[in-house]
């Protein structure tokens, strides 16, 4: 196995462990991000102690010719890392997408489960009002008006919430800025795949030049 292979499986299997115990506890109701990342590097650690891609990640020698090469889409993975991290956009329209994931990762990190409820809406001198107050803020929805519950309180997503249970890890951990983390996180890991399946089909070459274009 390469050293790109290596940190690529590495990084692959993290990342998919991280969301799907993310999204499990989120589903559980039991969401805690540092119980998260407990989880997902002991995982890690078995793929580890079970293969041989901890002794090919620490014996690498970058200042080797043949291994140079196999560093350099490692080295550009985490320059789109910083990239996106260190220059984000702040622009979140909370009635699109990005909004959307954004509102669900901070209510799962906060709470520890995607709680939309409303409360207020439980007030009868809002239910009086009948229709004239509408639910329906774009992506969240009035589950009572869908025939799911008889619970005026009761709001749902748009989305599934597997994007925003990952996003919530790092969001406990840093805060609103986690947010951003995931995103660069996955910028680096989309760098990384790019080059790995690339380099199987056109080339190493070419997939360097591939991977310097995408970041």
């Amino acid at each position: 196995m390469t050293l790109v292979a290596a940190f690529f499986h590495s990084s692959a299997l993290l990342a998919l462990l991280v969301s799907s115990i993310a999204l499990v506890l989120t589903r559980l109701s039991i969401f805690n991000s540092w119980l998260v990342l407990v989880f997902a590097f002991a995982g890690l650690l078995v793929l580890w102690v079970r293969t041989d891609i901890l002794k090919i990640l620490v014996s690498a020698s970058p200042l080797e010719g043949t291994r140079l090469a196999a560093v350099l889409p490692c080295l550009l993975a985490t320059l789109a890392f910083a990239f996106s991290f260190l220059f984000p956009i702040f622009q979140l329209n909370g009635g699109s997408d990005e909004g959307n994931y954004f509102i669900q990762s901070v209510q799962i990190a906060r709470t520890g489960e995607l709680n939309l409820d409303l409360d207020a809406l439980r007030d009868p001198e809002v239910k009086s009002m009948g229709r004239a107050v509408q639910g329906g803020y774009p992506g969240i929805y009035s589950a009572r008006n869908r025939g799911y519950s008889s619970d005026p309180a009761k709001l749902i997503p748009q989305f599934n919430h597997l994007s925003s249970a990952t996003r919530a890890v790092l969001t406990g951990v840093l805060g609103i800025r986690g947010v951003l983390a995931t995103t660069s996180l996955f910028a680096a890991l989309a760098s990384l795949s790019f080059f790995y399946l690339a380099q199987r089909i056109i080339g190493f070459p070419l997939a360097i030049l591939g991977s310097v274009a995408l970041v």
